[in-house]
């Protein structure tokens, strides 16, 4: 008796039910989001193992930066935003490159003390964050 009890107490199944229905969706939502992260991870992986030039990896970061605006359907206002705190991100690693003892260094440095191409993958980088907050925040 007092282990039926302590069952009826603590296991609700409306809860249980509701929790598997929600973790559901969140799978069903979340595989083609995360499939869209790794494939832009990926990619990125293959351009900077390719290609060496720092114009190179530039152009192909700045069209992954694109594609990836568009997979996840961002508003261009958000676009902009996003763009304005990839450029946010690389001048505070030109202030740490420059002013801290210690610090790393770039080999092929374009502008500021770093490659250009890191705007356009900190921007991309800015997406995939936002993207793995909502697929986190689901949960």
């Amino acid at each position: 008796m007092k282990l039926y009890n302590y069952y009826k107490k603590y296991c609700n199944y409306k809860k249980i039910i509701d929790f598997i229905k929600k973790t559901y969706f969140i799978i069903r939502f979340s595989k083609y989001e995360i499939a869209k992260i790794i494939s832009i991870y990926v990619l990125l992986i293959l351009i900077f193992n390719k290609f060496n030039k720092n114009n190179q990896r530039c152009i192909l970061t700045f069209i992954v930066f694109l594609l990836s605006l568009y997979l996840f359907k961002v508003p261009i206002i958000q676009s902009v935003l996003y763009f304005i705190l990839g450029c946010i991100v690389v001048f505070s690693e030109h202030i740490y490159i420059k002013y801290m003892k210690k610090s790393w260094k770039y080999n092929n440095p374009d502008i500021l003390q770093v490659p250009l191409w890191l705007i356009p993958l900190w921007c991309t980088c800015v997406i995939i964050i936002i993207q793995c907050s909502k697929i986190i925040s689901k949960f």
